[in-house]
């Protein structure tokens, strides 16, 4: 006989049952999960314990498993970035979106201009009710703002040269993690609809980004995870990266490491999302990026996560060589936040000519 026994205190499934299985997969996780008829990607196994028996057969001795083994639902932190790398290299059947020719200076060497956007905080699917915080805010309003500052940005760019355009995403571009609408560490949120349909949304306004970007000239995407969306920040970034990956002009830098940098000629610029130590905010490009610090003369690094604008200005001190800037943020104030009396200054995309 099979039993299922649920325990709801601690949320695991017990399941006991006779099952045929090869000896070399007993160990294995995944097949012992099939095998009980759960998913292995929505479920986690705990414990197993399987003795082993034989069944006479016409066609000789059957080896079967007595199993029982207890088993919990997935939760956001199993899921890892490798997991997510090998999810994204198995789609091989999509072909992007058409790409445009860029506008691009004939002669490469032209020009060494170019042109940095930063988008951050922008909080995709936040909820934010006009009549408590003072403005509405959700999916479609975040669209239309982004592409309000965008647009401005690109006409007050139109007729220059650009050697190239950075794009980066300063992290908490989503604003929950997870089905159950929290936080990456399990803060609930107010959101305005489904995970799946905010995800869906972030997809296509990244890639219009880029696309209208890539149109002026070619474009580096720096992406760093924020606290509100260290996975699927990641997960959306390498889904943008997948539906580029047949275009030259399109360069993403999209590894793990929360932070990032890259050297520019003299310039070398890092991004954090901004939620690190205070006191860390300026030593750690200096020790991580020690090469390209010692061969530049113009050093900032870029973050958000305070939803305002906040610049350390380390070169008048002598301490550094550096300046750090904190960049305000297109996003409504979330009930929260209102209630604190924060993030009030005018909602801003920041974006600079190096």
């Amino acid at each position: 006989k099979e039993v299922i026994e649920y325990n709801a205190e601690k949320n695991i499934t017990i399941s006991d049952k006779v099952i045929s299985i090869d000896g070399n997969d007993i160990n294995n996780p995944e097949v012992l999960l099939r095998s009980h008829g759960f998913n292995p990607e929505e479920f986690v196994l705990i414990s197993a314990r399987n003795s082993k028996w034989e069944q006479g057969a016409k066609s000789g001795n059957k080896t079967l498993y007595s199993s029982k083994i207890s088993v919990r639902p997935r939760k956001a932190q199993d899921i890892t970035f490798e997991d997510i790398d090998k999810y994204f290299e198995s789609k091989h059947d999509y072909n992007g979106i058409r790409i445009t020719e860029g506008n691009y200076a004939e002669d490469e060497l032209s020009t060494n201009d170019f042109l940095e956007i930063c988008i951050q905080d922008l909080h995709i699917g936040l909820l934010s009710y006009g009549k408590e915080t003072g403005e509405d805010y959700d999916v479609n309003i975040a669209r239309k703002r982004l592409e309000t500052a965008v647009s401005d940005v690109y006409a007050r760019c139109r007729g220059r040269k650009f050697k190239r355009i950075v794009l980066a995403l300063l992290g908490d571009i989503l604003h929950v993690d997870n089905q159950q609408n929290t936080t990456t560490k399990g803060t609930r949120q107010d959101v305005d609809t489904r995970v799946s349909k905010m995800f869906d949304e972030a997809l296509n306004l990244i890639i219009d980004l880029i696309k209208t970007l890539s149109e002026i000239a070619p474009v580096d995407v720096i992406n760093v995870v924020g606290n509100h969306d260290n996975t699927l920040n990641y997960m959306l970034c390498k889904a943008v990266e997948m539906a580029y990956r047949n275009d030259d002009n399109i360069t993403f830098y999209n590894n793990p490491n929360p932070r990032k940098w890259k050297k520019y000629g003299n310039v070398l610029i890092g991004w954090a999302h901004g939620d690190m130590k205070t006191q860390n905010v300026t030593e750690w490009i200096q020790s991580e990026a020690y090469q390209d610090w010692g061969t530049t003369k113009y050093r900032e690094c870029h973050m958000g996560h305070l939803h305002s604008t906040n610049t350390v200005q380390k070169i008048e001190e002598g301490k550094s060589g550096m300046i750090v800037r904190y960049l305000p943020t297109l996003c409504a104030s979330s009930a929260w936040e209102h209630h604190k009396a924060y993030s009030k200054e005018p909602k801003t995309v920041v974006s600079f000519v190096w």
